[in-house]
């Protein structure tokens, strides 16, 4: 296996992180991106803008891929793996003919990480967005948006108390909405509704973000358990 076939494992590993890739009003999820990929992986010759070219972009005029929670790219490869990824990003957009868009969210707090790809893209600090925290009308929006999208629908009551949880001098932290959200999601009735009575069933929005944080920690092992301060939510 040479370097530029080992940047589609990188790939490959990454993709349970969160890669979504958009065409034109539809939309591919990590499984089934995952399987177009491994359906047309072939390691006899093969580049990373190769199997793409063939799985996505010859198929479609705009591909964008939107690689989420991309701070794990830096916490779970290591550097010569990231290394190996970066310059098959480097080849798939080095010459004329179309490239994907590439989406990259990560937390801010790592985003000097993405130097890494400087070479690669050159602009990419040029073209920047900080998600800051929502209103409650921009808040309620991405409650019922997306449920919506998804055929669910939230109860007015809940909606209110969701707001009125996870509110804080008016505003609301996007991670803690989407993480309840999540939550709540799954555990939808038969008929896709999302009621007040099911969110205070599950503790509510302290609880639910309360068991979050333990499955995180549970993720990392019981030794860093142990050196983490009891988190109040």
């Amino acid at each position: 296996m040479n370097p530029k076939q080992m940047g589609l494992l990188a790939l490959l590993m990454a993709l349970p992180v969160g890669v979504v890739a958009v065409q034109e009003g539809s939309s591919l999820g990590p499984a089934e991106m995952q399987i177009s990929l491994k359906q047309n992986l072939n390691f006899c010759g093969e580049t990373l803008k190769n199997v793409l070219d063939r799985s996505f972009i010859s198929t479609y005029k705009y591909t964008i891929f939107c690689l989420d929670q991309f701070e794990e790219f830096f916490s779970c490869l290591p550097g010569e793996a990231r290394r190996r990824f970066a310059n098959s990003l480097a080849h798939l957009c080095s010459d004329d003919n179309p490239s994907p868009h590439l989406v990259f969210v990560l937390r801010d707090d790592l985003l000097a990480e993405m130097s890494l790809f400087k070479e690669a893209l050159p602009e990419i600090f040029h073209h920047e967005h900080r998600l800051q925290r929502l209103s409650r009308e921009q808040a309620a929006l991405a409650i019922t948006g997306p449920a919506r999208l998804a055929g669910c629908e939230f109860e007015p009551d809940l909606i209110e108390r969701l707001l009125e949880d996870l509110g804080e001098q008016g505003e609301i932290d996007p991670p803690q909405l989407q993480i309840v959200c999540d939550h709540l999601y799954d555990g939808r009735d038969t008929t896709g509704r999302i009621t007040l009575a099911g969110y205070e069933r599950n503790g509510c929005a302290s609880r639910i973000l309360a068991g979050y944080f333990e499955r995180v920690l549970d993720r990392f092992g019981a030794v860093l358990r142990t050196k983490s301060p009891r988190a109040h939510l």
